[in-house]
């Protein structure tokens, strides 16, 4: 995966330098939006599980003496608690899919971006003769077009 990630910047940086600097421009917006991304998703994630493992210490807590709460007449304050940590559980686990979309929203926001720029780049560079249009897509064996 590297080789072949090592290789592909070679190419690009050999065959058109300007369009691959230009187009290595998004490595960091798309770098700080999955970092950013992942960093709420594990804040989220991490709180969710809390909440369930709570609400699963209760529950087990419960199972166990189920005599004593039968006997006293917990079960009502028993469920409110533990469907407490349950409905807690679920709004963390809500505002993290609205965080892990945001976030996804922002890195395909920033690759279509880099799509727009590398055609718009790549027009300006061929219709500015600086690159000649036909040679752009040829491989660098193919003769060039007079």
């Amino acid at each position: 995966r590297d080789s072949s990630s090592l290789t592909l910047r070679t190419v690009a940086f050999t065959q058109e330098w300007r369009l691959a600097l230009a187009m290595s421009s998004i490595l960091i917006p798309i770098t700080a939006a999955g970092a950013t991304m992942q960093k709420f998703m594990i804040k989220h994630q991490t709180a969710s599980l809390g909440a369930i493992a709570k609400a699963g210490t209760i529950a087990e807590e419960v199972i166990s003496s189920i005599r004593t709460a039968q006997a006293f007449g917990a079960q009502k304050p028993l469920a409110y608690l533990f469907d407490t940590h349950i409905a807690k559980a679920v709004k963390v686990g809500s505002n993290g899919a609205n965080v892990h979309a945001a976030g996804l929203a922002a890195m395909f926001f920033v690759i279509y971006s880099g799509y727009a720029l590398a055609f718009f780049f790549g027009g300006r560079l061929v219709s500015g003769s600086i690159r000649d249009g036909a040679r752009a897509n040829a491989s660098p064996d193919q003769p060039k077009r007079h």
